[in-house]
């Protein structure tokens, strides 16, 4: 009985540690919040009203990055990106912006207060300026900081492998850019975010960089994994920004979202035309009956529980079967998760677990041969 107990807290020991080895990475970027930035009037006052841009902001460990476009030249100044409020007090520099309006990751010290903006401003060249000027070229809304309570309901829920079920799934994050495999004939120098909620069948999305030209207009489209079935969404005005439309997808599984150049003028295209930006989801979205009817097919064994009790008498054979199962190297009744898009940092944590594994099984495997030879 104290091998069985030995043996169980090895086996439940190694889990522990497999299982931490494989979310320590995966919990990393729940806290990205995508903040669309344009020329709001109510805020910006310096350049070009059609400048737009995106940003990723996590307010926990306070990390920036972003992607700006449009914006007007400058010649013995910079733009420079800031953590703001609406009153803009308490601003915190985040970085130069270089001449491509591309930042990288930035990580900043951030102190207790609360930020509500992300604001590109216009500030002469040399140290670091102390508060933002009042020359603001781009503005993005934060939702300020994240609610601890809600982190875990932002799972989607697993279809299957490299899906997920679209039907319940909540709103996903898109982002458009050149992507020659997908759209050789796109624009290099067009960006964009989108963001999808399947189950609403909601499209928003915001670019810049793109023209259409003289005659043509750029319409947004839905596709499947091997860019078939395409849905037509909506075209997308002037501006560049989607306000959010309400689209009825067809039961299928998507992977892209594309924006096309389209005839002016023309009614919804049967077909699409040319891309022009394209962007791809991390998983297939499965979206329909097909999906559903998932667990209808676990649930059809129902007659089988009526013998387990006369196999099962007492709680110590249940046990022994358990030990019997691992040392006879077969599946263990709890599995470890599935690896998906594990990072490096995950693997020195299931490694430990894998060894204490192989070791709880082999001290299994012992005291069987044991207790056998004692009978």
């Amino acid at each position: 009985m104290k091998n069985i107990n030995l043996i169980r807290l090895t086996v439940l020991t190694a889990l522990l540690a497999a299982v931490l080895g494989y979310s320590g990475k995966a919990r990393a970027a729940e806290n990205d919040q995508l903040v669309f930035l344009t020329c709001d009037p109510a805020i910006c006052n310096f350049g070009s009203t059609t400048a737009a841009g995106t940003a990723i902001v996590d307010l926990v460990v306070g990390s920036v990055s972003l992607q700006a476009n449009g914006l007007s030249p400058l010649t013995a100044e910079r733009y420079v990106v800031w953590l703001s409020n609406a009153t803009f007090a308490n601003s915190v520099y985040i970085g130069d912006l270089p001449v491509d309006g591309q930042l990288p990751l930035v990580t900043v010290a951030l102190p207790g207060k609360d930020y509500t903006l992300v604001l590109i401003t216009v500030e002469a060249n040399g140290a670091v300026p102390a508060a933002p000027s009042a020359r603001r070229a781009l503005s993005g809304a934060l939702a300020g900081p994240p609610v601890v309570a809600a982190v875990p309901a932002a799972a989607p829920t697993a279809a299957a492998v490299g899906s997920f079920d679209a039907n319940t799934a909540g709103p996903q994050d898109a982002f458009l850019s050149y992507m020659p495999d997908v759209c050789p004939e796109g624009v290099q120098t067009g960006v964009g975010t989108g963001l999808v909620n399947f189950g609403t069948g909601e499209f928003s999305v915001q670019i810049s960089g793109v023209d259409p030209g003289a005659g043509q207009k750029l319409s947004l489209w839905m596709l499947g994994p091997n860019l078939e079935n395409p849905v037509y969404i909506a075209d997308i005005p002037a501006g560049g920004q989607l306000q959010p439309v309400f689209v009825s997808l067809p039961a299928a599984t998507y992977r892209y979202l594309m924006i096309t150049f389209e005839a002016e003028g023309a009614a919804i295209p049967a077909t699409r035309g040319p891309c022009a930006l394209s962007a791809i989801f991390p998983n297939e979205a499965v979206l329909g009956t097909a999906v559903v009817a998932a667990p209808v097919a676990v649930a059809a064994p129902v007659e089988a529980p009526t013998e387990v009790p006369t196999e099962v008498p007492t709680a110590e054979p249940a046990v022994e079967s358990v030990v019997a199962q691992t040392s006879a190297d077969t599946e263990l009744p709890v599995k470890l998760p599935e690896t998906g898009a594990i990072l490096p940092d995950g693997w020195a944590g299931r490694g430990f677990g894998l060894l204490l594994l192989m070791l709880g099984v082999g001290l299994g495997g012992s005291a069987l041969r044991r207790k056998v030879r004692r009978s």
